[in-house]
């Protein structure tokens, strides 16, 4: 099990996206960062860009605070992770940092 960060969910993306018979079995996507609106702006983080948009090979579920204070991850970027979620059928679960999220199937 894969458990990720920011842009480490990004980097999770692109794993799937390229190792297709990698042995992770799920992931837990957390707080993920959007390369694709903040990399224009933000050398360091270009090569993560553009963000897969592919299905996730294994069960996940994301996770996102509404109320992050993380610059990547404000109401705007909220919405585009459930997009982000949709496309890569994972479950998505969102509330405040107190929040406790459910284990999901998902996949």
């Amino acid at each position: 099990m894969l458990i990720a960060h920011s842009l480490g969910v990004i980097l999770v993306a692109h794993h799937a996206a390229t190792r297709p018979n990698s042995p992770v079995r799920a992931a837990l996507l957390v707080a993920p960062g959007d390369a694709d609106l903040h990399a224009p702006t933000n050398p360091p983080i270009t090569s993560f860009a553009p963000v897969p948009r592919t299905r996730l090979p294994y069960p996940s579920t994301m996770v996102v605070s509404r109320t992050s204070r993380s610059a990547f991850c404000r109401w705007p970027c909220l919405l585009r992770s459930n997009g982000v979620s949709r496309r890569w059928h994972a479950v998505s679960a969102a509330g405040t940092r107190d929040s406790v999220v459910r284990s999901c199937q998902g996949g």
